[in-house]
């Protein structure tokens, strides 16, 4: 088994907020919104404090959200650093070898990959609609908050789960595409394991994982934000472009040895150079491989 993760910066920043760690088991992202202070430091601080509660648990399934923030926060707040600088989306993925457990955690927008022996690739994707007025992504931080964010995210926010398919011979699928709570069975036979969608998180757990699963990818919502800035012969304009696009690219990972995540980024940004595509957001994965 063998972790990695990389990190850059999107051309429309000049701070990143995006954050990752890996451990042997583990591998843990976060994205601070760039609307609220300081969220670089937040990041951090909150990818220090999951990994210390996955240290704790056999399964994200038994990952204590309300822990988590709570550790955070003195943190925070030891540095002189303002409570929001915690708004932050959080990713985390962990290998229980004992129980041959994989499990995986995904609050506010992200994708999560999972690579499967059959060689299909699943893609569940959390995003915060962009057609819904006022619609924003939930952070652990608005529990327990003074001015409470989260009743008002309740009211407001909204979040979307979908799930794609990238087939070995590169055909992409939409299997479900849904915002209301609901249990899924997930993997190429539907026995592979669960999706659980719940009112701000989504779960995933897979039993007998060596046997299905080769690796599982965090990747941050940067993926969604790539362009391709046109020119014509009487005008320019800037062109977004479907993450579908791209993301298969981004996960063609061979070989696990060394900083493999951080190879894999660098040739992907060099294929996306080659072809006049930027990513406007910060950009990070952090991906855990099951094999040897």
């Amino acid at each position: 088994m063998k972790t990695d993760c990389a990190f850059y910066i999107g051309s429309k920043h000049e701070v990143c907020h995006d954050y990752v760690l890996a451990q042997p088991s583990m591998v843990v992202l976060s994205d601070g919104c760039s609307g609220s202070p300081l969220t670089d430091f937040g990041s951090r601080i909150l990818c220090v404090a999951a990994l210390n509660e996955m240290s704790e648990v056999g399964s994200t399934k038994e990952f204590i959200t309300s822990k988590c923030i709570l550790s955070a926060r003195p943190i925070a707040k030891l540095l002189n650093l303002p409570v929001e600088c915690l708004d932050a989306t959080l990713l985390c993925a962990m290998m229980n070898e004992e129980t041959n457990t994989l499990s995986a955690l995904l609050y506010g927008d992200g994708c999560i990959a999972i690579k499967y022996t059959n060689g299909e690739i699943w893609l569940v994707t959390g995003t915060s609609p962009s057609d819904e007025k006022n619609s924003y992504p939930f952070y652990i931080n608005y529990l327990y908050d003074r001015r409470k964010r989260y009743d008002a995210w309740k009211v407001k926010g909204t979040k979307k789960n979908s799930i794609h398919i990238i087939k070995p011979d590169g055909e992409i699928t939409t299997e479900v595409e849904s915002s209301r709570e609901k249990t899924e069975r997930l993997g190429p036979d539907g026995s592979a394991g669960l999706l659980i969608v719940e009112e701000f998180r989504t779960q995933i757990e897979m039993v007998n994982a060596k046997q299905d699963v080769e690796w599982i990818a965090l990747i941050s919502d940067g993926v969604q934000s790539f362009y391709e800035d046109v020119v014509e012969e009487t005008s320019s304009f800037v062109k977004n472009v479907d993450y579908l696009q791209v993301v298969p690219e981004l996960l063609k990972m061979k070989l696990f040895a060394g900083p493999f995540v951080q190879r894999r980024l660098n040739k992907f940004r060099r294929w996306c150079s080659k072809r006049n595509l930027e990513h406007g957001d910060d950009l990070s994965m952090a991906v855990l491989y099951l094999g040897e």
